[in-house]
């Protein structure tokens, strides 16, 4: 283990080619930079649980505000479960393609992901509850993310000008999505927004020109700025007992407001021998040929999951709520199904 210690520079010590600080008193520590434009971490980096320093160990708990800023060339991050929190602008501007974060981090900040232009798939863990301002904007190949069960807010301007995105879950359990959101993201199509919903910030979803579809569970009508659908030209779905509320307030008014109901299609027999049945987002395939591919869709063309027919059965957990529609390719056959 190397170990070269702070000369007149923002971080304690190096060890094994990682900056950090250490608190004393804790025995904790946290992963920092050289120096503001010293991009000095490249390739792949690992970070350990713990790390030995003056003959004393500290638990890795924290990645600090820039850690890895402008790392160009930084491809990869392994982030160990000792670490809680990832502080503002950590891996911002980073040439990162994939991250794994652990479920033991709680809080991540502001920008943490932001102008990552590389990166094209992440997910947020059941224990993160905010996802904080600017935390993924910029990131252009950003075609896959998953947002963890117990997120509650997602701030300004999270998702804004993702440009790949083509659509998105909003689970269950968040309650508001702020300003600017998902502002530029140029090839979102498909939008599902959750039953728990409250409120909508300014320009959530200014100028996203392609999407066409959101599904709304919310029952009662969440408070919303009059611009998030400036340019936007969706046809809102909505619980049937509920049109006539959306219907009458704006902006939901100013768009075509249909029941749910209405853009789905149940389906229960695809052929004399095939069925489909979907309960609580799992899609179950029965009495069809050993072997054949079974593929699960989003509308908005995005790969949920895929199985083989084995025993006659294949099931594909879509990881969706239930009242989502997906399509379900059997073979070359495909059909439309309300989870």
């Amino acid at each position: 283990m190397l170990v070269l210690p702070m000369v007149a520079s923002a971080y304690d010590a190096k060890v094994d080619g990682i900056y950090y600080n250490f608190d004393k008193q804790k025995k904790t520590a946290e992963v920092t930079y050289k120096g503001e434009w010293d991009h000095d971490y490249y390739d792949a980096v690992k970070i350990p649980k713990v790390v030995k320093y003056e003959g004393g160990e500290y638990a890795v708990t924290k990645i600090g505000t820039k850690a890895f800023k402008s790392c160009y060339s930084l491809a990869s991050v392994e982030i160990p479960n000792s670490v809680t929190v990832i502080e503002k602008s950590a891996f911002n501007g980073t040439g990162i393609t994939s991250i794994t974060i652990p479920n033991s981090v709680k809080e991540i900040g502001e920008g943490a992901f932001s102008s990552c232009e590389s990166l094209t798939s992440i997910k947020i863990p059941n224990s993160v509850t905010v996802m904080s301002d600017g935390l993924l904007s910029g990131c252009y190949a950003l075609t896959d993310v998953t947002i963890g069960k117990s997120v509650k807010d997602i701030k300004d301007n999270v998702f804004r000008e993702c440009t790949h995105l083509t659509s998105v879950n909003i689970p269950e359990g968040v309650e508001s999505i702020g300003g600017n959101a998902f502002y530029g993201c140029s090839r979102l199509s498909s939008v599902t927004l959750p039953k728990t919903l409250k409120k909508i910030g300014f320009s959530a979803f200014f100028m996203d020109e392609k999407l066409k579809t959101i599904y709304c569970y919310a029952e009662n009508v969440p408070e919303a700025d009059l611009y998030i659908f400036d340019g936007v030209p969706a046809t809102i779905y909505v619980p049937a007992a509920s049109v006539a509320k959306y219907k009458s307030t704006e902006p939901w008014s100013w768009k075509t407001i249909k029941p749910l109901a209405d853009n789905t299609t149940a389906v229960s027999v695809v052929s004399s021998n095939c069925s489909i049945v979907a309960s609580d987002g799992v899609v179950t395939v029965a009495g069809e040929t050993d072997g054949l591919d079974i593929t699960v869709y989003s509308v908005g063309g995005q790969l949920l999951g895929k199985a083989v027919v084995k025993n006659g059965v294949a099931e594909v957990d879509t990881k969706l709520q239930s009242g989502s529609v997906v399509f379900v390719k059997v073979g070359k056959k495909s059909v439309k199904v309300l989870l």
